[in-house]
């Protein structure tokens, strides 16, 4: 193995030598001679001491100085922009584009809580949950992370497809299925917590919040079966003639199966594999410098800025036909289609 000295502290070795010569000077000659025996132990001992006062020293005067630290922050969001400038200018107007657009929609929806349909209360939501994503994706690739975009942008379409799949059926038990299908990954997520709490020094759940937890998970199970929960998207069966329902399926029936290889490709971000490190690598070589710089070259953000615009423009469809005023509607569609082949034109040049 290739040890480092000095890794966080500097002349450590010799430091240490020089406080230990010190105190041992400082020690009685006769009694050291005496309990000669105990001087590993002194060592040892001092050793320790040192131990915890240089790393709370470097800990409590650390020069690390967050102003600077922002400022270059800034400098480098600024160069990256600069050097892609149009297709920034187009990207970031149609995220913004679509955030007016929720802004407007739902201004006045508390008026009407009552009269609004659950299908169309999650599309709302899942439309301002995917406007979202998309703004964290343009936060991402200002500051030059495509690969934490691509894991953003692998949510938002996880999320597009549910929204569309929710609208496009159009079907309230639909809907509620979804809903209650949530309770899963509560009964998961409380599972796995009072499994681990102990070694996590965290207090233990009450008996009472298991119980319930159980209880609705089987009471969802004799309500829709046992296919209900035997996958993430049981709530789905109900809208497939035959097999139980998954993404693909989804996917493949909302008619955005194109979208799957971009998917694929992000899914290598996410999940451990030796792909995801393709993006730091020359002449099959990876280059360790470039896992920790940050991307602006055009060429690396274009199927980030172009797959979000994509999928915000499926939803835009719907969102579109299902808010705008029938003598606005055509001029709306006609609108979001030329922000897109704005964007996609600031490629090309």
């Amino acid at each position: 193995m290739h040890k480092k000295h000095n890794l966080f502290f500097k002349d450590f070795d010799k430091s240490f030598s020089e406080v230990l010569s010190k105190g041992l000077k400082n020690l009685d000659a006769k009694k050291l001679r005496k309990n000669r025996d105990k001087l590993p132990q002194i060592i040892e001992e001092s050793l320790e001491a040192y131990e915890e006062i240089i790393t709370s020293t470097y800990v409590d005067k650390h020069k690390f100085k967050i102003d600077e630290f922002l400022k270059r922050s800034h400098r480098n969001q600024e160069n990256i922009i600069e050097e892609n400038k149009e297709s920034f200018v187009c990207f970031l107007l149609y995220i913004n584009t679509c955030v007016l657009i929720y802004d407007k929609i739902t201004e006045d929806l508390d008026k009407i809580e009552g009269e609004l349909s659950t299908t169309f209360k999650i599309a709302i939501s899942f439309y301002g949950l995917c406007v979202r994503r998309g703004q964290q994706i343009a936060e991402l690739l200002m500051s030059g992370y495509v690969d934490a975009a691509m894991i953003i942008w692998r949510s938002l379409y996880e999320n597009a497809v549910i929204l569309l799949t929710l609208v496009i059926n159009d079907n309230e038990e639909l809907s509620t299925r979804f809903i209650k299908h949530s309770s899963k990954n509560s009964f998961r997520k409380a599972k796995g917590y009072q499994e681990n709490h102990e070694e996590l020094k965290f207090p233990s759940l009450n008996e009472e919040t298991l119980n319930s937890l159980k209880r609705k998970k089987e009471d969802l199970i004799n309500e829709y079966g046992k296919d209900y929960f035997s996958n993430d998207y049981g709530w789905a069966n109900m809208i497939f003639e035959k097999g139980p329902a998954n993404f693909r399926r989804l996917e493949e029936r909302i008619e955005l199966s194109r979208y799957r290889p971009y998917y694929t490709l992000c899914s290598e971000q996410i999940h451990s594999s030796f792909n995801g490190l393709d993006r730091f690598k020359e002449n099959n070589k990876i280059i360790l410098p470039k896992l920790l710089d940050q991307e602006e070259e055009l060429k690396g953000l274009i199927d980030p800025m172009q797959f979000t615009a994509a999928i915000l423009d499926e939803i835009n469809d719907y969102i579109i036909w299902e808010f705008s005023v029938e003598c606005e509607l055509n001029a709306n569609l006609i609108f979001i289609r030329k922000l897109f082949d704005k964007l996609a034109a600031s490629f090309k040049k």
